[in-house]
């Protein structure tokens, strides 16, 4: 097997970063920073996570992708989504991603229907989210997306919380 530096290999809480198959076969994993979602808990006393009923919660999503660049020059990818050196890891802001959120009740049965991500700057999606038929209390927001990013396809999981007082 031939080490591609941003193939994911399988789908799980890891992802291949080093591979020395040639002289010992043993490689690094390092944890999949998109894989688990994040516990979320809404919490009323942080006001950015607070909304009167019948205003708009105004919710920011950033998806990034981690990678690698072996080549010998820095790497520039399209749109705003950054550059990275020749030998240096790190985030990428995704501008192609596609997707919705999901509003979820504190009992997780889902609320209204999704709302789409609309466009991004630099990987960063915002939504609003209308409170005017929400009852008071703690919503879970669940962010779905995918994209493309160096020609794979890949899946975009986060949750996120907040309140209607």
């Amino acid at each position: 097997m031939q080490y591609l530096p941003n193939l994911d290999i399988g789908s799980g809480p890891f992802y291949l970063y080093t591979y020395a198959g040639v002289t010992s076969g043993a490689g690094v994993l390092n944890a999949n920073l998109n894989w688990d979602r994040a516990n979320w808990q809404a919490i009323a006393a942080l006001p950015a996570n607070s909304v009167a009923k019948g205003s708009s919660f105004s919710f920011s999503e950033t998806i990034q992708q981690f990678t690698y660049n072996p080549t010998k020059s820095t790497v520039t990818f399209g749109g705003d989504s950054g550059s990275l050196a020749s030998g240096a890891t790190g985030m990428i802001g995704i501008t192609n991603a596609t997707g919705s959120i999901q509003l979820y009740n504190s009992k997780g049965v889902a609320v209204g229907s999704p709302i789409p991500l609309g466009t991004s700057t630099n990987g960063v999606y915002t939504v609003s989210i209308p409170t005017t038929k929400l009852g008071a209390g703690a919503y879970e927001i669940v962010v779905t997306a995918t994209y493309n990013f160096l020609g794979l396809a890949r899946t975009w999981y986060q949750a996120d919380g907040f309140t209607v007082s």
